[in-house]
Order: structure tokens, then C-alpha cells, then sequence
């Protein structure tokens, strides 16, 4: 009798509680939209294995190479990744301040010298620590491929088959096969995971906003293109995110209004840094009108390899175009 008394408050406790969990994963979901896709953890433990697997398969041997071009200048030669008393240098100068006078530049990619410094404290001038670090974060950008096409496209599958083309094109050969090409890697992670975190949710907590502010300063830190993901994320919110039709201007503005802030700021230290924003000018031969036509020129060249991987080298000689008509401007350097 006294157990029976026990158990139907029990029952009817256990019975609140789960109306009560069920009401809050109700309102969590209803909050959430479809911006979650449905759970389909089974698939993805075998995907994204599968994908991290092909992408280290493809670039596997380049763990033998060894270090070339600029690699022996930023590495074997550069005194601020031998030491941590260079810290200041390294977060407070460009990439080529260390040789003097003649490493004036506009790259300031702090994030590619300190990470060189933490490599050669692990591997020293053994080139292959350096590669494997290549490998890995490319196989993690796969990896990130595959789960923001998820949230994009509202299919795995198609996620799948997008992720499997990135990690075999043959047009990210050099940034993988490139010591000195990491910067691109840690950028293109940093800003993809930005990107997802920003994404998943139609609102976005506190720790999620901190989330993309902060892998979008360190992207930036690593190379200057990333400061592009803050109008990807406005075009995102209002022309691309599930229901921005429905959404008022102040609650599309809320959402990445910190994001260009953090972007403002980067320039601001940018300039305070270096002097100028770009203190030195690359052509200065070049005039607006024809730095426009060779630049049109330079994207119809690098879209034409993504679509046909042919004629790709570590090097292509720059020519400048003078008008809107001739060859390379029309047919990106493939005339």
C-alpha cells in the first residue's frame, strides 16, 4: 500500500516533466526554424570520415617534400620563428618586416608567422611537420565544406557530393602542396567556420556571436580576403537565409552589425600598423581604368580554372590590359 501511495505522486511527477520537456523542445525548435536540417547522425559519422579520408588520400605524398620558394625565406631564414621574444614583431609588423628596408609590403598575416613559430618548435627544418599541417587542415576544410552545405543546400547528399569535388580539384593543388601557402588554409578554415556557426540558427546566441567574431578576426589575421565574409553575411541575410522575406531591416542588421564591426576594427589597426591601409602600391604604372580591365581579366581566368584545371602553374606572369576589348579581358588570358 505505502509503495502504491509512493508511486502515483512519482508517475505523476515524471509525467509533468516529460510535458514540460516536450513543450520546451517544442518552442527550442519552433524558435530554431528550419534552419536545423533533420538529425542523420548514422550518415554523417560515415561521410565525414570518408571525406576527411579523401582528402588526405589526394595530397598524402606531398608529406616527402621539401621547402621551396618563399618557404626558406619565411622559414629557414626568418629569425622571428626561431624565438617568442619576436611575439611583438610578429603581431605588429608585416610578414617580410624581418629582412629590413626591402620587406616593405602590404601583407599583414600574423597568424601565418605564428604558426610558423610554433612548428618550428615542434619539427624544427624538417619540412615534413609543415606539410602535415598543410594536409590536415586542408582535409578539416572538407570536412566544413560538407556541413555548411548541409545548412545551404537542405540536402546530405548534395553536401556530399560538393564537399568530395572541393577536396579532388586540382585547383587547390598549390594551396595544399605550398608550405607558404598556409594562410590561405588557416583563412578559408577560419572564415568557413564562421560562416557555419552564423548559419545554423535564424538568431544567434551570445556565445555564437562571440563564436564568429572571433574566428573572423583571426581569419583576417591570417589573410586579407577573409575580410570579405562580412558582406558575404549581409548578402546572406538579406537575400539568401530561409525566410528573410519575413524579417524586419533592424532584425537582419542585428545579426552580422557586429561582424562588419570587428571587420571596421581590423582596418583600423590595419592602417595604424602599417602606416596606411596599403602603404605601397604594386603597379603604380597602372591606372584606375586599366586596373579594372586586368583585374575583370584576372577573375575570368581564375573561374575558367575552376571549370577547366588546365594550363595551372605556381607562378603566372601578370599582364596588364588596356581596354575593355581586347582578348584577355573578354576571355580571361585565354585567348
Amino acid at each position: 500500500m505505502r509503495l502504491e501511495l509512493l508511486e502515483c505522486p512519482f508517475r505523476e511527477w515524471l509525467g509533468r516533466l516529460w510535458r514540460m520537456s516536450t513543450a520546451i523542445k517544442a518552442q527550442t525548435d519552433e524558435g530554431a526554424g528550419s534552419a536545423c536540417p533533420p538529425s542523420h547522425g548514422g550518415k554523417d559519422r560515415f561521410i565525414v570520415p570518408s571525406l576527411f579520408l579523401l582528402a588526405l588520400v589526394c595530397y598524402a605524398n606531398t608529406l616527402t617534400n621539401g621547402f621551396v620558394y618563399d618557404d626558406k625565406l619565411q622559414v629557414l631564414n626568418n629569425p622571428y620563428v626561431k624565438s617568442w621574444r619576436y611575439l611583438p614583431q610578429i603581431f605588429g609588423t608585416t610578414v617580410w618586416s624581418f629582412v629590413g628596408a626591402a620587406g616593405d609590403t602590404n601583407y599583414y598575416r600574423p597568424l601565418m608567422t605564428f604558426t610558423y613559430l610554433v612548428l618550428w618548435k615542434m619539427f624544427g627544418d624538417l619540412p615534413f611537420g609543415y606539410h602535415l599541417l598543410n594536409i590536415l587542415l586542408n582535409a578539416l576544410v572538407v570536412a566544413l565544406v560538407y556541413y555548411s552545405g548541409i545548412f545551404l543546400f537542405r540536402q546530405r547528399g548534395i553536401a556530399a557530393v560538393a564537399a568530395a569535388l572541393f577536396a579532388v580539384h586540382p585547383v587547390h593543388t598549390e594551396t595544399v602542396n605550398w608550405i607558404a601557402a598556409v594562410p590561405d588554409l588557416e583563412a578559408t578554415l577560419l572564415v568557413l567556420t564562421a560562416f557555419f556557426l552564423y548559419i545554423r540558427r535564424p538568431v544567434m546566441n551570445l556565445g555564437t556571436r562571440i563564436g564568429v567574431a572571433v574566428c573572423y578576426a583571426a581569419a583576417m589575421m591570417a589573410k586579407e580576403p577573409a575580410l570579405m565574409l562580412a558582406p558575404l553575411l549581409v548578402f546572406y541575410e538579406h537575400f539568401v537565409r530561409e525566410g528573410h522575406e519575413d524579417r524586419s531591416l533592424a532584425q537582419k542588421t542585428t545579426q552580422y552589425i557586429p561582424v562588419c564591426l570587428v571587420g571596421f576594427s581590423y582596418l583600423v589597426l590595419r592602417s595604424f600598423l602599417l602606416g596606411n591601409l596599403a602603404p605601397v602600391l604594386q603597379h603604380p604604372q597602372l591606372t584606375w581604368p586599366r586596373a579594372i580591365y586586368s583585374s575583370f581579366s584576372l577573375l575570368i581566368e581564375y573561374a575558367w580554372l575552376l571549370v577547366w584545371p588546365q594550363r595551372m602553374s605556381a607562378f603566372h606572369v601578370f599582364h596588364e590590359s588596356t581596354g575593355p576589348w581586347e582578348p584577355r579581358v573578354l576571355l580571361g588570358g585565354w585567348e
